[in-house]
């Protein structure tokens, strides 16, 4: 969506850097990890995420400039660029998904997996498009639901804003979202761990998985009922700072070859970008938290 200086809020904008400049480097490596993740023989698959990539290290770099507060029409230069690039990527994940599911695509990588960073694409671009009159995401889209209602998005740096009974929808909402993303990132290192060896680590990420699930299934019972919401969140707030401990500790284990057997079937980098995630995830609760209970959510 194309806009000039008169029409753009400028009181979003810090929010839109902030989005961006978090988002766009998770897509970037995602273009990596698909490009590292398809059989040797994949070339075209190879190179469309090659290119993806060299288009977000040039976007990231573009973002990275000091003097884009102060410059409004390179921020919406540089948020219609990010849209454009992310409806590409999200037609290529989407192809390779699917190819991969049909075994049209050879790789190491599950469908799962790709139709996961998908659904955080579409959370990233929702949250650039609830404050600048995009399309919004349905529930299904983020797989939170089999329904085509909108989902209540709003950039993490204007959570604060935001009072009233709308706290406890988009409290719903982000939780819904960001427990079953977390219980896919847990679930998704069980599987790369070494047998035997590394058994104790398949054992605790399952457990990270398990109850980030569990969590998940208390909050959608809620979908259309009040409960205890607050209460869940306070829950996995606790849960997930245990769980980015966790990764710190995973991180340094691998980056210092001090974990059993010196090594694990995954890309190391792959545990710093669930990391920055999860932080997120943390960010949003530290926010969201005392305004769902002052709600009663």
């Amino acid at each position: 969506m194309n806009q000039d200086n008169n029409d753009f809020n400028l009181r979003v904008i810090p929010a839109l850097l902030d989005e961006m400049l978090f988002w766009n480097r998770q897509l970037d490596e995602h273009a990596r990890l698909i490009r590292s993740g398809v059989d040797l023989g994949e070339d075209n698959v190879f190179r469309e995420a090659d290119q993806y990539v060299v288009m977000y290290d040039q976007l990231l770099t573009q973002l990275q400039s000091t003097e884009l507060n102060a410059n409004p029409s390179m921020v919406i230069y540089l948020l219609n660029r990010t849209r454009m690039l992310a409806a590409g990527l999200r037609e290529f994940k989407i192809k390779v998904a699917q190819g991969i599911a049909e075994c049209r695509i050879k790789a190491m990588i599950p469908a799962d997996l790709v139709d996961h960073i998908r659904r955080e694409l579409d959370f990233f671009i929702g949250n650039l498009n609830a404050v600048t009159n995009g399309p919004i995401p349905t529930w299904e889209d983020l797989g939170l639901d089999h329904i085509q209602q909108n989902v209540s998005l709003v950039p993490r740096m204007l959570l604060g804003e935001i009072e009233n009974r709308i706290v406890c929808q988009v409290s719903l909402e982000e939780m819904l979202f960001w427990t079953h993303i977390s219980g896919d990132h847990a679930n998704l290192l069980a599987s790369y761990f070494k047998p035997n060896i590394q058994a104790q680590f398949t054992q605790e990420t399952s457990q990270f998985g398990a109850e980030f699930d569990r969590l998940h299934q208390q909050t959608f019972q809620l979908r259309n009922q009040r409960g205890n919401l607050a209460g869940i969140m306070q829950s996995a707030a606790e849960l997930n700072q245990c769980w980015l401990n966790y990764l710190l500790e995973l991180g340094r284990l691998l980056a210092s070859c001090r974990i059993p057997g010196q090594g694990i079937n995954l890309w190391p980098a792959l545990v710093t970008h669930i990391y920055r995630e999860q932080e997120y995830f943390q960010s949003v609760l530290m926010i969201l938290l005392p305004k769902a209970q002052m709600e009663n959510c």
